[in-house]
This record gives structure tokens, sequence and C-alpha cells, in this order.
């Protein structure tokens, strides 16, 4: 817990210099997954650099060791439309029940999935365009629980009649 609240405050500050809107995180014992939004070119580079940094020095300073404390550099992969970026959330929020840390994504603190199903828990990410995609809160809780991730087009049967209008709204707004 301290760490994920360690990590939470750099990643707060990073939040206030570059120019991204962060969507989703989770953070689990041997990753943290993280979408972004970037609004200009290389903002998700200095986010990652204004958080990354800072919580490797402290984390290497507390264990007295030198070196990377995480395995691979970032990767950005884009998003290509509504459904896979449902099918992400999912993905995401599930990942501490596939682990076996939880039986409910609610009960994993370390996570946006309660900022969207409970829409009261502040959280860093913002819930609002995900939330939009599907019609609100008890329809994403509703695709969390009867999502098939084995049948993946299935996503495409809990966006909101207006999900196409909302995903290009938001891409012409948020760059």
């Amino acid at each position: 817990p301290r760490d994920y609240n360690e990590l939470s405050g750099f990643l707060l500050d990073a939040l206030a210099v570059a120019n991204v809107t962060l969507l989703l995180h989770v953070f689990l014992p041997h990753r943290i997954d993280l979408v972004l939004q970037q609004h200009e070119p290389y903002a998700s580079s200095l986010f990652m650099q204004r958080a990354c940094n800072p919580f490797s020095r402290s984390l290497n300073y507390r264990l007295r060791r030198k070196g990377h404390c995480f395995h691979a550099r970032f990767g950005i992969k884009p998003v290509p439309n509504p459904s896979a970026f449902l099918r992400l959330s999912c993905d995401m929020h599930m990942g501490p029940v596939d682990a076996g840390l939880v039986q409910d994504p609610l009960q994993w603190a370390q996570s946006s999935c309660n900022a969207y199903l409970d829409g009261v828990t502040p959280s860093l990410s913002d819930p609002s365009f995900l939330l939009a995609l599907v019609g609100g809160k008890e329809k994403y809780r509703e695709f969390l629980d009867q999502f098939n991730r084995a049948d993946p087009p299935s996503a495409d049967c809990f966006l909101c009649p207006d999900y196409q209008t909302i995903w290009e709204t938001w891409r012409v707004r948020h760059g």
C-alpha cells in the first residue's frame, strides 16, 4: 500500500505537468497498467518520465539499491476504436480478479474501477469518457459482469447507441 500511495502521488504530480488525461489505471504487484490520452506529441513520454523517475529513485533509496526498477520501458499502443477501448478497460479492471488477488474488481483499491462503478471514490483517472460510451456506471458494471472475453466482438453489444458520435466528439475535442 505504501508503494501504491507513493506512486499515486507521483502520477498526480505528473498529471499537473504533462498534457495528458489518465483514463484508466490499475496497479498490480508485478505491473502498472495505465491508459493515457495525450493532447500533444510526446506528452505521454513526459508524463511517464515525471512519474517513473522519482518513483524509481524513491524505491531504490528505500531498498538501498541501484539500477532499474521496471522490467521494461513503457509501451505506447493506440486504441483504434470504442470496442477495443471497452475490452481494454475490462482486461485492466478484471486484472486483480484474474491474478487471484480479489473476488470482485471493486475490492482492489489500487484501480480506477471504484471510481467507474461507484462514482464517488476519488481517482487519478477520468471515467467520464468510457461511461459515456456505455451509457453510465450501471451499464459498465453489467459489461464487467457479463462480457465474454473469449468473444471480443461481443463488446460491441455493450456500447450505447450514440457511441460513434461520442468517440468522434471526444477525439476532436481532446486530440
